[in-house]
């Protein structure tokens, strides 16, 4: 039992962060199937070094883990980072809470003020900008800060959406294109 309720405490929360807030806000499934699995490995990696050796085990386990995340994978949005951060912590909350205390309120209350706070954020964050699309662009002249109302109606035209805001991510000014995310209205 001291390693089937935590685990389903984490699943849960696991559940809440990874389905209802991140896949219902971005529709990106790419990160879904890794943030389960990340949690999951995590926890039971946490599990295991914490009932061998929980000084140097757990240093060198927590430092190979991060290693690994941070370099060996593709850069990814610092958004999808920050959820791979809370997935990890709500692992390692999970994981290393002695089992001599058995679940109570404060592992109960540690899993809910991540996964509120993390919710609080998501709702304001997305507030008044509405929905989002990376886009290759390719007028590049059109990127300048003071034809941003020309920019707009030609991205406008050219999707039919009704852009409210757009961030340059990157230029390419070999290919002359560039990366965009527009924002739209979701009327």
């Amino acid at each position: 039992m001291n390693l089937v309720i935590p685990f389903a405490l984490l699943t849960l929360a696991l559940f809440v962060v990874v389905g209802l807030l991140y896949y219902r806000n971005t529709r990106n499934k790419d990160f879904v199937f890794t943030y389960f699995m990340i949690g999951v490995v995590v926890f039971f990696i946490c599990k295991v070094l914490n009932s061998s050796s929980p000084d140097i085990g757990l240093a060198i386990g927590l430092f190979a883990i991060f290693g690994i995340i941070r370099y060996r994978t593709d850069a990814i949005p610092i958004r999808e980072m920050t959820y791979l951060f809370i997935v990890i912590g709500l692992s390692v909350v999970n994981a290393f809470w002695p089992e001599e205390r058995g679940i109570g309120f404060p592992q109960i209350f540690a899993n809910v003020a991540i996964v509120t706070a993390a919710a609080i954020m998501e709702t304001f964050s997305n507030r008044g900008l509405g929905k989002k699309k990376t886009l290759i662009y390719d007028k590049l002249e059109l990127l300048h800060p003071d034809k941003f109302a020309l920019l707009q109606e030609d991205v406008q035209a050219r999707t039919g959406l009704a852009i409210t805001k757009v961030n340059i991510v990157r230029i390419d000014l070999l290919k002359e294109i560039a990366e965009i995310t527009v924002y739209y209205s979701k009327e």
